[in-house]
């Protein structure tokens, strides 16, 4: 199969028992600012068996095994940092919501609660002072 624009081509070359693997896939996706539906469907399309996607609250994962059994997970984050913050910074601002929340992981309302937070400038998260 040739490969269609917006996908990744796996072969099994591509999915090898190798320290790199992983990074060097995500490279890819990344570099061509591919969806992570996408790399389920090729995944799909070559007979990889995956976990379809999971939702951790603040991203999205998938899990697959190489040919030697070594799982695999590639994860893209469900959100976009504001201008001029870090997913680090919103994840942090994210956590203490979920906190005050008593929720046991952060959620979508955490996160857009957290961008909000940032964006309108307010100083302190829920769990500070």
């Amino acid at each position: 199969l040739a490969p269609e624009a917006g996908y990744i081509l796996l072969t099994d070359a591509d999915i090898t028992h190798a320290p790199d693997t992983l990074a060097r896939l995500v490279a890819q996706a990344e570099a061509q600012d591919l969806a992570l539906v996408s790399l389920l469907a090729r995944l799909d399309a070559r007979g990889i068996a995956h976990s379809g996607e999971i939702d951790r609250g603040f991203m999205w994962s998938i899990y697959f095994r190489d040919p030697c059994g070594m799982r695999l997970e590639l994860a893209t984050f469900k959100f976009e940092p504001p201008a001029g913050a870090t997913h680090a910074e919103v994840l942090r601002r994210a956590h203490d919501f979920r906190v005050a929340r008593g929720a046991i992981n952060i959620q979508d309302e955490d996160l857009a609660d957290a961008i909000e937070a940032i964006v309108t400038g307010q100083g302190l998260s829920l769990s500070e002072g």
